[in-house]
């Protein structure tokens, strides 16, 4: 008997818990696009020649820009291809409007963000502080940031895992003597 109420507890919490909640949550996670374009898109001949420079055009990495407006807001926008796939896009907006950005994917994903304000206190008495809301979308994680007051341009950005696999590989191709040219014999002996 006690185990059997052992076991019922484990899995009431397992089911509530933050690991089943994700799972839960993952069915009502939108997908993410911008003007059309979704992660995981290939790279058409169109959008190319309309956003893309042509120096990159037999390039396996072809980053592409548009400016556009949503809401109301001007959005420099930079799309990352590989191997003409979409793995990720960054954006640049006026950090004014960081509460209108955070209002209109509030509404287009129909859930609130995570949302975290942290102050920042630089020398004695000057203190700031950065914003930051997330969602939880089909393609990952969309940001939206805005840093302190004195910054004029806040960014969104949403990476893909294979970005993010992608990140990875290029650090992990760098020249390994590199590394001795930099730090010298300071680990050699470890």
């Amino acid at each position: 008997m006690i185990r059997q109420i052992t076991l019922i507890a484990t899995a009431a919490l397992f089911f509530s818990g933050p690991v089943f909640s994700a799972v839960a949550d993952s069915s009502r996670q939108k997908e993410f696009d911008i003007n059309g374009m979704k992660i995981g898109d290939k790279l058409t001949e169109e959008f190319f020649a309309q956003h893309c420079p042509s120096k990159s055009k037999d390039s396996k990495v072809v980053e592409c820009k548009q400016k556009t407006e949503l809401s109301g807001v001007q959005l420099s926008i930079l799309y990352f291809f590989y191997d003409a796939r979409l793995l990720a896009i960054s954006m640049a907006y006026p950090s004014s409007h960081y509460k209108t950005l955070k209002k209109t994917y509030t509404k287009k994903f129909s859930t609130s963000p995570f949302s975290k304000n942290e102050p920042i206190l630089v020398g004695n008495s000057v203190e700031f502080t950065n914003k930051k809301s997330s969602w939880n979308t089909i393609s990952g994680k969309f940001v939206i940031e805005k840093y302190g007051t004195g910054f004029t341009k806040g960014i969104a950005y949403l990476k893909s895992d294979e970005y993010e696999r992608y990140v990875v590989k290029k650090k992990e191709d760098v020249s390994p003597g590199i590394f001795k040219k930099i730090f010298g014999d300071i680990f050699d002996n470890f």
